[in-house]
């Protein structure tokens, strides 16, 4: 890819993300946040919500009951969603971080 093409696809999935939000949740250490990840995944999916992961892999089933705990934290209301610049140093650290648009990445308006 000549590097002009690079240079502006690169800007637009800048800007893509930079227009999206985020909700997060922390774990305890990055290895529970790496399993989580996939639970994350698993019922997002199983919702039918428009995935950008195209990767699934399995995760550890007896932590059923701590992934379902955080996924109540992470989906709660009282969670909000914002802007990658609002995550701050309280929301930031091994978790899992949800990321929200309005449009898919191909289907955004041109920028």
């Amino acid at each position: 890819m000549p590097n002009q093409q690079r240079k502006d696809a690169e800007a637009r999935i800048t800007e893509y993300a930079r227009a999206g939000k985020w909700r997060t949740v922390l774990c305890t250490d990055y290895d529970e946040a790496h399993d989580f990840q996939w639970f994350c995944v698993d019922k997002l999916d199983s919702q039918g919500l428009s995935l950008l992961n195209r990767d699934r892999q399995p995760w550890n089933s007896s932590k059923a009951d701590r992934y379902n705990q955080l996924w109540a934290k992470l989906m709660s209301p009282g969670n909000p969603l914002v802007f990658r610049d609002e995550i701050g140093s309280e929301r930031a650290g091994p978790g899992v971080y949800v990321f929200y648009h309005e449009w898919r990445p191909e289907a955004g308006p041109p920028l």
